[in-house]
């Protein structure tokens, strides 16, 4: 069950008019979400703290919003600088009006060298912090973590668990998981909520991811060469397949981001109704009219599309996908299903959806568009590569 703009509207009636500043634009959850809060809360404001690589997008996503995009302040940032690299007089308005921070800024694609990751999912968040603490109306922190800070764990996760010894299989899950460690601490004394999804993967109702990053080309895989992308072990076929779609993150966060009850909580954005990883591929293949013919260990994959051209490029933007299809968590939801079901918000089952990612995957198999060129460029002929030798003709 996915909420309309229209419902979150007429449940933030009432609201009281908030001043919104977000990082990590363009973010197609965090593009998602601004624009539900927006329509839905006709007197917030926002101002978006964005890298000099991202303004073309972010404006031109703006222009596309219309009137609600003209509500939306963009200014020239980095979450890595002190202040967030804003000017005295822009800190100075910003501390002085804001009352909730999203924070969005992560990277997660292997490509880039480990520094930058550390840099930007760990520093930036303390820089965030450090930002916060100056805010004279801030209402609530919004951090937006993973399920997957779980690393190596198997069985129970609980929302409100976190340091549990786990080991971390990239610098991905370390990073973030360190990040909300130093979030964890803040909580004390400063007002926070974190968000942590799952696999995130396209819109329920149309199929659609918006982004060519690293589940998009999860999709296009395990859509167009199945059989190549079949469970990782035998050993792992009856692991939750952790996936949700982007709407369903979208709305939760949009919806709980105004709910005083939320603040102070982890919550996981997972699906409490996950199928196993076996019954996922097996449905894909259905949709795509493939038969799953073997299964293969996560690092065979990898190394099958590491010697295609190309091919280091897509394992960097799919690998974190792919490692996050072989965890024997079970995380629980009861404090976000809680939360969530006062705003009417269920997470959509994934078969009842399953057929609109692989329509829209095949779909776009053909007619690729890279918002992170050249180096998704250079990943989707990997993909082409990789489908084209073992994918079926389209």
């Amino acid at each position: 069950m996915s909420l309309s703009t229209t419902a979150l509207a007429m449940m933030n009636a009432n609201a009281r008019p908030r001043h919104l500043l977000v990082t990590g634009l363009p973010h197609a959850v965090a593009e998602l979400v601004l624009q539900r809060i927006l329509g839905a809360e006709p007197a917030t404001t926002a101002t978006l703290i964005v890298r000099g690589d991202g303004i073309d997008a972010v404006e031109t996503m703006l222009r596309a919003w219309g009137p609600i995009g003209t509500r939306c302040r963009l200014i020239l940032g980095d979450v890595t600088a002190h202040a967030l690299g804003l000017s005295d007089d822009e800190r100075l308005e910003e501390v002085s009006r804001t009352t909730d921070i999203f924070h969005f800024a992560s990277v997660y694609h292997l490509g880039f060298d480990k520094l930058h990751l550390e840099d930007v999912n760990l520093h930036g968040t303390r820089q965030l912090l450090l930002f916060a603490r100056g805010c004279a109306k801030l209402r609530c922190i919004h951090h937006y973590s993973t399920a997957f800070v779980a690393g190596s764990r198997s069985g129970i996760v609980l929302e409100e668990e976190l340091e549990r010894g786990q080991t971390f299989r990239n610098t991905f899950e370390r990073t973030k998981f360190t990040a909300e460690l130093d979030v964890r601490r803040a909580m004390h004394d400063l007002p926070i909520t974190v968000y942590r999804p799952g696999l995130i993967l396209g819109h329920a109702r149309t199929g659609e991811l918006a982004r060519v990053d690293g589940p998009y080309f999860l999709v296009q895989l395990l859509s167009n060469a199945p059989e190549r992308l079949a469970p990782p072990a035998s050993s792992a076929a009856r692991f939750p397949f952790h996936a949700v779609p982007i709407d369903f993150v979208a709305d939760a966060i949009a919806a709980l981001s105004g709910d005083d009850a939320a603040i102070g909580r982890t919550l996981h954005l997972t699906d409490p109704n996950a199928i196993a990883i076996d019954d996922a591929f097996r449905l894909i293949s259905e949709c795509a009219e493939q038969r799953v013919v073997r299964r293969t260990r996560g690092d065979r994959v990898a190394g099958i599309m590491r010697r295609l051209p190309y091919g280091e490029d897509l394992v960097n933007a799919s690998r974190i996908h792919l490692d996050e299809l072989d965890t024997e968590a079970f995380f629980v939801t009861r404090r976000s299903g809680e939360l969530l079901r006062k705003h009417g918000i269920l997470c959509p089952y994934f078969p009842d959806y399953v057929d609109r990612l692989v329509a829209y995957a095949q779909r776009r198999h053909d007619g690729w568009e890279s918002a992170d060129a050249p180096r998704a460029n250079q990943s989707s002929r990997a993909f082409k590569a990789l489908t084209g030798r073992f994918g079926r003709d389209h």
